[in-house]
């Protein structure tokens, strides 16, 4: 992902609601690794499958602010860890599959 290094693992706020293109899961990879404080995500648009929000969750310690609209993540993603999804402050999201 063009801009993300190692010195920008102090970025608390990442929006990728305006990029045009789908955000693959090797995106979140790479904000899992290399963006460690992240503390709010905003997504529109992005992931190919449930592996992608799993990384973020995972390698951001301080995350407690997710935005998802119209991305693929379903019940795997959110039955897999959820206890991180409950010491969020904020969870948002519109048109997810998600049954649960």
């Amino acid at each position: 992902m063009a801009g993300v290094t190692r010195d920008s693992a102090a970025w608390s706020v990442v929006s990728l609601s305006s990029v045009p293109e789908r955000q693959s899961d090797q995106v979140f990879l790479y904000i899992g690794m290399y963006v460690e404080r992240l503390e709010m995500l905003s997504i529109a648009f992005a992931g190919d499958g449930d592996k992608g929000m799993l990384y973020v969750l995972n390698g951001c310690k301080n995350f407690c602010r997710l935005e998802i609209c119209d991305s693929p993540f379903g019940d795997a993603t959110f039955l897999r860890d959820v206890g991180k999804y409950e010491t969020m402050r904020s969870l948002w999201m519109s048109s997810c599959d998600v049954t649960i």
